[in-house]
Parts: structure tokens; C-alpha cells; sequence
């Protein structure tokens, strides 16, 4: 015997083992007794002597032709309606033969069945085998399936003909119940075993009608798999149909058509039976073993079908073909959005099944769902290669799933059921996630393998809460946070090849070459065109993308879950756990204006609570990435969302006022960022969407000041090699929102408040703000000189003069180039520290005069307003100077406002009147002038103190000069070795020995930590007093002043006329003493 004939053997056994169950309870005990012949009442006689009956025997008499009637009456029904149901006679007559499928005459060999002409109920199974596996259907046909979905159907139209009423309802229903059963089991085998039917059945074939006619044929299906599921063959079933659907998902060319939908929906029949859906992992490829990155998305089941988006590259090509105007772009979006919610919905209601089927499938879902994740780490990484990772399209189907489970425990109006989030799942060893080498919030690997000991966690299963808020997690990061890397990829790529069709075009237009060209006409098609089509998927996949990012229901839905994680890190953070039910106190731990244990990563490390420090650091990051990214687009999910904003906002401050949480300053650079977007104005001018939060919340309020300030001083170093830009960036952030924050009063108080009790914080602010401004205005005005000196070369070389420049034309325009794209960010950048200082210095102007900074900050300020009004300002005159956020007027003016701020402060007066090198009285009035010209000088008191503090500073200076004049050449050994002044305040450093002025080494100390003669590691508290050297250089100016004091009273002496009697002109003798 055949392979087939042997399964279908089996396969007709077991179908036989349920019929003989199902007839065991159906059938009545008179239909097995009564013999198929049909019924005929018998003749009354009309001899009264034979029929003398008592009343009882003729009633009993009328109830036996009753029955008999009745019996005849079904039989008759049952063989004309299973003659037309299933199309088959056994009668002979050729005009029923030539209608219907003639039944052999070997059904009438069981002599028990008593065959006669009619078909019966015990007929039905052996004349369907007849026809689906000897006679075969195509007589009347296209195929087997054909044929038993008809009889199907007419025995189900035959069913709601019967009433309620029919005294042989019971019998009828019976008769169309079993063929109803037994043609939908048949079908069943058919997808399974189709070699046992008589005619050639292609299971492809058969599958793709059953999905493009989904509507026709759903509850034929539904009972298909009914008939599965009590005959225990759903597992052949399933492998049978759905790994060939999920396939042929994967083939779609998805050209605008709908066919997926379709396909989705025999899934979601197969998944509304729940023993079906507890049997789906079971199946061959719904988790095969050694799958990494991308072979989850192409050789499992649920990736196949969770893989369909508007984020796939062909669904982007086809759904964004025309890139002709903004309008239908928009439109396009509006379109596939209210899709995308569809296709979301139902994706999410196929995996919900998985979920609510049972233990085991819940936990393969979950299961499946972690190995994604953990073999997709790359996707993260910007050098990764596509091919080799999961795609957006799926991952974010996923991460949008997870979503929707998480959606009844993170929701933000009813916070309990964040309680059954596990916050030991660090504890927990049979985690789903690989969490070994991720990097921790603010612990090493190897602290944190110190303190979760393997033998010390423990195998207690996790609820399915937990499980799904860690994968949700997870997901964020690495779904979510890889669409963010993608975008830039893509819109890299545009860049380039746009750059390289633009290229193509100059080559055309210098060679004024004709398409018709031939040598043009094969460059064009090998190079151009490809490219100007792989331009075309990637602007379509950048519009997909950012269809996803503009859907505002959608992002409102992930944002609020992204609340709900910040919600249960807060509640970890806080001491008590009980956040939010009670507020967090901020800040955690009292640093007391101790700037060195505030910047010890170690010191503060031991000070982050714990589980939260041993968390991967990706937790926080996926959030924070989110927030960052979808901040930059207009109606992103934070605006006019104030409720859940303000705890956004609330979290973003607990980061950054607390340095022993987080020690990664990428991480809150960012948060910086999210709150920078939220303080630009609206369209219409009002302030911007988080500006009310600043100055309504309490804990914001209280420490929003102190957070932009610290971190102003800690992003100096990042780590990163780009470390010396990436400051900058952050600290335009911040002044941005100080900016906004200025005109509320609480905030002028609260510097003033940070100034006089923060002190070291303060003065440290003060030296970066000072490093910045230096540094930023050097660059701006260099690099603007650069831009006026390379555009008058290029006009005067234009009109035919001579070069004055050795630099070729395509050099100076490279040079142009490089100089403006620069100027742009350093004026910007410069611009904002400049107006920080204007600022500050006009709240609490004593804090910029301590001794360590004093002379520096004069000497910048000093050397830029001579660069503005100098011999050499017109260098600076560019064309279109707005270009480069260029007003030498502000700035002029911002500057000469820090003067009059700081011009009552002697310390500073006299640091101005000391700067030998770029103070020039001259240039204020000369500034005055310029202010006046361009309308910034707001009143005569401006001009007034301006040119009053020039003249104190001028006249302190003379006298400085005529004191250093007369103390004449100082000893090397009393000048201090870094400035060349002389020392004050002379101290030896530990390590070198050096004497230098204590004011000087502070002053260096402010920026680098180390001695300046031998880098060695150095603290202002280590320095030793020089008493030896402060008393020769005390005893020395003592002697020298002496001495000078000497020479002026010999001086007077000398020039004193002597007493004598003299004559006037006139001869008279001068009486006068």
C-alpha cells in the first residue's frame, strides 16, 4: 500500500471513529430498527367481524398509521433533499443520471442498509467518498472543493427552511447536521491529504480561492476548522494553510491592492476558535531554532505577517508615486494613517488571541517576541546593515503591539495596576531578554554581576504585566529608536543622491550636450536613471516615515504609554515607592555646594538607588530618544497634552537636578533639547507649549534653574571625541530657555538665590560661560573676516582685477564655503552666551568679580569690543550678514550693557584699567557712536555710565603705570610664571614645587584640574602657602617704595627756590619769604 493510500486510510478511519461517535448520540433507537424501505399504511377491511377492535386497540391502531405516515414522510423528504444536496442518485433513470452523480450499486452490498432507490442518512458518508475519491466531481465541477462547498451550502439553505413547528424538525435537522459535518471535514482533509481525492487538488490553488473570496467562503471556513478541531487535525490543518498564507504575504508586490487584508482575515478566522489558537505555536515555523536579525522576519510565521506596513519599501513606492505637491502629500498621509489604524488593529487582535489562549501559547508569543528583540540589537548601531536586521516595518508593528497590551497597566488616569510591574525583575534568572552586555544606567557590568549573583536570584515566573512592560521597554528602544537612525539614513542618502543627479546636470549643461546623444543617452540610462529611481523609494520611504511620525492618534497612544514608563521609574526612584500617590522630594541627596563630589562619577555612583542603577541604561534611553525625536515635529504628542507633559517634565528635572541617577550626559543633552523645543514660540507668538509648566509646577519651578545651570558646567565633557562641539550645542539649549524664563521674576531670584548660597556652583558656571564666549566670539569674528575678505576677491577677480589672494578661485570657494557654514553655528552659538552674560551680570553683578575670573572676563570683553569699533571693524563687513545671524550692533550693544553692568564693581574697574593688551578708552566713545547711528542706545544714562566707567578704568590705569614705573624691573623670582605679573598672593604647588599667585591657579584650576608644570591631579585645597616668598616680595616692594619716597622728597627738596635777597626787574628788592 501507498504512502497516500495509507494516510488516507487513516485519515478515513478516524473520520469513520467520529461518525460512529456522533450517530452513538444522535440517532434515535427506531431509525436503527427500521428498515429503508418505504412506509405504507395498511388497507382497512370493511367486515365488521374482522374489525371489531376495543376503543384502546383502534386508538392504538391510528398511532401505528400515524408513526407509519410520518416514517414515509421523512423518508421521502430525506431521499429527495440528500438527492439534490449532494447532487447523487441510485436511481437508474437517465434523466436523473444525466443530472446527477450516479451512485454505484455497491452502497447496496451491506445488506443491514436494506438500499433501496432513495438516499438515507447512513447513505450520506459512503455516496460522498464515492463521488470526492472514485466517481471524482468534474462532471459538474471545477474541482473537489467546488463541489463540497455547494452541497455545504444547500444543506445550510435547507436548514433555515425547516420550522420550529415540524413535528419531524428533529429528524430533518439530524439528517442536514451530518452532511453539513461530514462535507466541511472532507474539505478539511482535502487541504491536508489531497491525493485521496479522484481528482487532481492543488492545496496552492485551493488556498489562494479560499482567501481572495474570503467573504464567500468564511463560514464554510469557520466550520472547516470546527471539523479540524474535533477530529484532532488542527495542527495538519494549520501547517496545511497558514505557512502558504504567510508566504505568499511575504510575495505580495502590495501595488495599492488590498489583498493582504483579505489574507489577514483567514488568519483571524483560524484564531477566533481558541483551540486553534492554542495549537498556533505548536506549528513547524512559528519558532524555529538559531534565528538571528532579519531571519525572524522572512522564516517564521508571525513575522511574515506582522511584517505588513506602510513601511515596507514597496507599499512606500506605491503609496507615495506622486511627490507633486505638499497637499497630496498631506493627504496621501491622512489616507494611510486611518489604514495603518486598521491594520494595526487587526494585527493586534491576531496576537491577543495567541495571548488569552493559554499559558503555554502566551508564554511562546512572549517568547518569540524577546528573541526578535535580542538577535535585533544592530539595528541601533548607524553602520548596520539592513539586510542582515529586522525591518522597521516589522519592528514597529511589534513595538505598536506592545503598546496596545500595555495600554490597561500604564494608563495614565488609573496608575494601579503599575503596582504589579515586578521591580525585581533584575532578581529574576529566567528573564526573556538578553540583558548581559547592555550597558547600566549608572553601574558597571562587573558591579552589577557582583551584586546579582547567579546563585542568589531566583526561578519564579514573572506575571505577563511584567514581562510585556520590560519587552515594551525594550521595543522602544530598539524598534522605535531604530526607525529614528533610519530616518537619518534616509534622508542621507537623498542628500547624496541628489547631489550626484545635480552633478549630472552641471555635466550636461558644460558640455551643452543634447540627450539625443548617444554617448549621453547610455550615461543617462546605466546611471542616471537607476539612480533617480532609487531616489524615488528613498523620498517614499522618508514620506512613510513621516506618515508614521505625524499621525497624532497614534503618537498620543505611544506617548501616553511612554508616560506610564516615566510614572513606574519615578516610583523605583523614589525612596518611599509610593510616586504618584505622594510627590518626590527633589533633589534626593543634599550635595552642599560641593562642586568636586557633584562631578566624582564614582562618588556619586554609590549614591544612585538601587535596582534603579543596575537597570540597562537602554530603558531610559528608548524614552528619552522618543521624546527627543518626536519634539521636532509640529503637533508632536506633547502639545496641548498638559496633564501628561507636566510629569515628562517633572521626570526631565529629577534627571538632571540629581547627578547620582544618571551619569550618561547624552542622555540628558537630550532632555535639555526636549525642553528647548518645548520654550519656542508658537506660530502665533505665544510662549512656547512648556513655558507654563516652568512657572506653574512647584518641583519644576523650585528646580528647573539649578538643573540648566549644572548642566551647563557638566556637559563640558561627554566623552564622546566630539565632545568640544557637542557643548556647545547644549549650552545655545540652555540659554535659549533661560532667555524665556527671564522675564518671571521667581527665576531672576532664583539665580540670585544659587549666586549667594552655591557659591563654588556659581563661580563654576561663571569660568564656562567665560571659556564659551572667549572661544565662540574669537571663532565668529574670525571666520566672518575670512567670509568678507573671500567675497571682495571674488567680486574685484569678477570685474577683471588683479587676485590679492593666493588661493585659486575653486579654493576660494571652498574656503568661502567652509567659513560661512561655520559662522552660521559659532555667531549663533556666541550670540545666546553673549546675551547669558548681559544677563547675569545685571541680577548678581558681584559674582563676576572674584578674583579668579575678574581678569579674564575684562580682557575678553575688553579685546571684542576692539575688534567691533577698532582700526580693522570694516574686515568684518559681509554681505547678507543676517545670513549668519550676524547684527554687529546687538552684539556691540550686549557687550557695552555687561560693561555698565559690572561698571560699579571696583574689582572689575581695575581688571579693565590692568589689561594692557585691548584696553582702549577711545573705543567707548567711539561705540557710542556706532550704537547712536544704529538706534541701540536706549537713553543718556546708557552713555553716561558707559563713558564714566571709561574714564575711572583710564584714569586707574595711569595710575598703575606711573606705580609700575616706579617700582621699575621686577626679580623673575617675584613674577608669577604663568601671567608674568607680580605676586600677591604667592602659594607653592604640591607635586612641582612651583611658587605661582594664588589668584592665577585658581583662576587655571576653574578649567583644568591639574598642575600646569607637570599635569599631575590638583585641588585648590592643596596648594601650600609661600610665606618665604610673600615676605621677600612684601619686604621688597617695602624697600622699593621706601626708596621711592625718598627720591621724591630729595626731588621736592631740589626744586624748592632758596632763601635770598633778589632784585625784581624793576630794580625793587623782593620782600616775599
Amino acid at each position: 500500500m501507498s504512502d497516500s493510500d495509507n494516510v488516507r486510510s487513516k485519515r478515513l478511519a478516524k473520520l469513520g471513529k467520529s461518525n460512529s461517535n456522533h450517530l452513538s448520540h444522535d440517532r434515535l433507537d427506531a431509525d436503527v430498527k427500521t428498515d429503508r424501505t418505504t412506509l405504507k399504511p395498511k388497507r382497512q377491511k370493511s367486515d365488521s367481524s374482522e374489525t371489531k377492535m376495543t376503543v384502546s386497540n383502534q386508538n392504538s391502531a391510528k398511532d401505528n398509521q400515524s408513526h407509519s405516515r410520518e416514517r414515509a414522510d421523512i423518508n421521502v423528504w430525506v431521499g429527495h433533499h440528500l438527492e439534490s444536496i449532494l447532487k447523487a442518485t441510485l436511481s437508474n433513470d437517465e434523466r436523473k443520471t444525466r443530472d446527477y452523480f450516479a451512485l454505484q450499486t455497491s452502497l447496496g452490498e451491506d445488506e443491514d442498509l436494506n438500499i433501496g432507490t432513495n438516499l438515507t442518512y447512513d447513505l450520506i458518508d459512503p455516496a460522498l467518498l464515492e463521488v470526492l475519491t472514485e466517481q471524482g466531481t468534474s462532471r459538474f465541477y471545477r474541482s473537489p472543493m467546488d463541489y463540497l462547498f455547494d452541497t455545504w451550502q444547500k444543506a445550510g439553505v435547507e436548514k433555515r427552511f425547516i420550522r420550529s413547528d415540524d413535528s419531524l424538525a428533529s429528524e430533518k435537522m439530524r439528517v442536514l447536521n451530518e452532511v453539513l459535518r461530514l462535507s466541511s471535514s472532507y474539505a478539511s482533509i482535502m487541504f491536508q491529504v489531497p491525493d485521496m481525492f479522484a481528482n487532481e487538488v492543488k492545496t496552492t490553488d485551493l488556498i489562494e480561492v479560499f482567501w481572495k473570496n474570503i467573504d464567500k467562503y468564511e463560514l464554510f471556513l469557520i466550520d472547516i476548522i470546527d471539523r479540524a478541531v474535533e477530529n484532532d487535525t488542527i495542527l495538519e490543518l494549520l501547517n496545511a494553510v497558514i505557512t502558504p498564507l504567510t508566504l505568499k504575504l511575504q510575495s505580495l508586490e502590495y501595488n495599492g491592492d488590498i489583498d493582504y487584508m483579505k489574507i489577514l482575515s483567514v488568519i483571524q478566522l483560524f484564531l477566533s476558535n481558541k483551540a486553534v489558537a492554542s495549537t498556533f505555536y505548536k506549528m513547524d515555523e512559528f519558532h524555529p531554532a538559531n534565528l538571528k536579525g532579519a531571519d525572524f522576519e522572512n522564516k517564521t510565521l508571525l513575522g511574515r505577517i506582522l511584517r505588513i506596513s506602510p513601511l515596507l519599501p514597496a507599499m512606500a513606492t506605491a503609496n507615495y508615486s506622486d511627490l507633486s505637491s505638499k497637499p497630496l502629500i498631506m493627504k496621501t498621509h491622512e489616507s494611510i494613517q486611518a489604514e495603518y489604524d486598521i491594520l494595526i488593529a487587526r494585527l493586534f487582535s491576531i496576537c491577543d488571541r495567541l495571548v488569552r489562549s493559554g499559558k503555554d501559547s502566551r508564554s511562546a508569543f512572549l517568547k518569540w517576541l524577546a528573541d526578535v528583540v535580542n538577535t535585533n540589537h544592530l539595528r541601533r548601531g548607524e553602520q548596520a546593515d539592513p539586510k542582515k536586521i529586522a525591518s522597521d516595518a516589522l519592528m514597529l508593528n511589534l513595538t505598536l503591539i506592545l503598546v496596545k497590551f500595555s495600554q490597561p497597566f500604564l494608563n495614565f488616569l488609573n496608575n494601579k495596576k503599575i503596582n504589579k510591574i515586578a521591580m525585581d525583575y533584575l532578581d529574576h534568572n529566567n528573564k526573556l531578554l538578553d540583558l548581559s552586555e547592555e550597558t547600566k544606567i549608572n553601574a558597571t557590568i562587573e558591579e552589577y554581576n557582583n551584586y546579582y549573583k547567579k546563585e542568589q536570584t531566583v526561578e519564579s515566573p514573572l506575571n505577563f504585566i511584567s514581562e510585556c512592560f520590560y519587552l515594551l521597554l525594550t521595543y522602544i528602544h530598539y524598534g522605535l529608536g531604530g526607525l529614528f537612525i533610519s530616518a537619518d539614513r534616509t534622508s542621507n542618502i537623498i542628500k547624496q543622491l541628489s547631489q550626484q543627479l545635480k552633478k549630472f546636470d552641471e555635466l550636461v549643461a558644460q558640455r551643452n550636450a543634447s540627450m539625443n546623444n548617444p554617448m549621453m543617452k547610455m550615461l543617462y540610462n546605466t546611471k542616471v536613471k537607476p539612480l533617480k529611481l532609487e531616489l524615488q523609494k528613498c523620498k517614499a520611504q522618508k514620506l512613510s516615515l513621516q506618515m508614521f511620525f505625524l499621525h497624532r492618534n497614534m503618537q498620543l497612544d505611544v506617548f501616553e504609554i511612554i508616560i506610564g514608563c516615566i510614572t513606574f521609574f519615578m516610583k523605583l526612584i523614589d525612596p518611599t515607592h509610593k510616586y504618584p500617590d505622594t510627590r518626590i522630594k527633589i533633589p534626593l541627596h543634599d550635595y552642599e555646594d560641593d562642586t568636586e563630589k557633584m562631578e566624582d562619577v564614582e562618588y556619586t555612583r554609590k549614591l544612585a538607588p538601587v535596582p534603579f542603577r543596575f537597570y540597562p541604561e537602554m530603558f531610559l534611553e528608548g524614552i528619552i530618544n522618543y521624546c527627543h525625536y518626536i519634539s521636532r515635529f509640529n503637533n508632536n504628542p506633547m502639545f496641548r497634552n498638559d496633564a501628561k507633559l507636566e510629569r515628562l517634565v517633572e521626570f526631565a528635572v529629577l534627571i538632571l537636578r540629581c547627578p547620582e541617577l544618571v551619569s550618561n550626559p547624552h542622555l540628558k543633552a537630550r532632555l535639555v533639547e526636549v525642553l528647548f523645543f518645548g520654550s519656542l514660540p508658537l506660530r502665533n507668538g505665544t510662549d512656547g507649549y512648556m513655558i507654563s509648566i516652568f512657572t506653574d509646577n512647584k518641583i519644576v519651578r523650585e528646580n528647573l534653574m539649578f538643573c540648566l545651570l549644572d548642566f551647563y558646567v557638566m556637559v563640558e565633557k561627554t566623552g564622546a571625541s566630539s565632545q568640544f562641539y557637542d557643548k556647545f550645542n547644549s549650552r545655545y539649549h540652555i540659554s535659549y530657555i533661560l532667555e524665556k524664563l527671564w522675564k518671571f521674576d521667581y527665576f531672576k531670584k532664583s539665580l540670585k538665590l544659587i549666586s549667594e548660597e552655591m557659591p563654588h556652583v556659581f563661580i563654576r558656571l561663571i569660568a564656562r560661560m567665560l571659556n564659551d564666549t572667549t572661544y565662540l566670539l574669537d571663532e565668529s569674528l574670525n571666520h566672518l573676516h575670512t567670509i568678507g575678505a573671500c567675497q571682495r576677491e571674488i567680486e574685484a577677480r569678477s570685474k577683471g582685477k588683479p587676485a590679492e589672494m593666493p588661493d585659486s578661485d575653486k579654493d576660494l570657494q571652498t574656503k568661502l564655503g567652509e567659513s560661512e557654514r561655520m559662522a552660521k553655528s559659532f555667531v549663533q552659538l556666541s550670540n545666546k552666551t553673549v546675551l547669558l552674560f548681559d544677563l547675569f551680570t545685571q541680577e548678581t553683578p558681584r559674582s563676576f568679580v572674584i578674583v579668579e575670573l575678574v581678569d579674564r572676563l575684562a580682557g575678553m570683553l575688553d579685546y571684542n569690543i576692539v575688534a567691533l569699533v577698532g582700526p580693522k571693524y570694516n574686515e568684518l563687513k559681509v554681505k547678507n550678514p543676517e545670513e549668519y545671524r550676524f547684527d554687529p550692533g546687538e552684539l556691540l550693544f550686549r557687550l557695552c550693557s555687561i560693561f555698565i553692568n559690572l561698571s560699579m564693581e571696583n574689582e572689575f574697574v581695575d581688571a579693565v584699567a590692568r589689561d594692557e593688551r585691548s584696553f582702549r578708552p577711545e573705543c567707548f566713545k567711539k561705540a557710542i557712536n556706532i550704537l547712536y547711528r544704529v538706534g541701540k542706545v536706549p537713553n543718556q544714562e546708557f552713555e553716561n555710565k558707559l563713558l564714566t566707567f571709561s574714564k575711572r578704568a583710564a584714569d586707574k590705569k595711569a595710575e598703575e603705570e606711573e606705580e609700575e614705573s616706579e617700582l621699575g624691573e621686577i626679580p623673575d623670582e617675584f613674577l608669577d610664571p604663568l601671567m608674568f605679573t607680580l605676586m600677591k598672593d604667592p602659594v607653592k604647588l604640591p607635586h612641582s614645587k612651583v611658587s605661582i599667585d594664588r589668584s592665577v591657579i585658581k583662576a587655571h584650576l576653574m578649567n583644568d584640574p591639574t598642575d600646569p608644570f607637570n599635569r599631575t591631579p590638583l585641588k585648590i585645597e592643596d596648594v601650600k602657602e609661600d610665606e618665604e616668598l610673600r615676605s621677600k616680595i612684601q619686604a621688597w616692594i617695602k624697600k622699593r617704595k621706601q626708596a621711592i619716597r625718598q627720591e621724591k622728597a630729595k626731588k621736592r627738596l631740589d626744586e624748592q627756590p632758596k632763601e635770598n635777597n633778589s632784585e625784581d626787574a624793576n630794580g625793587d628788592v623782593n620782600m616775599s619769604v
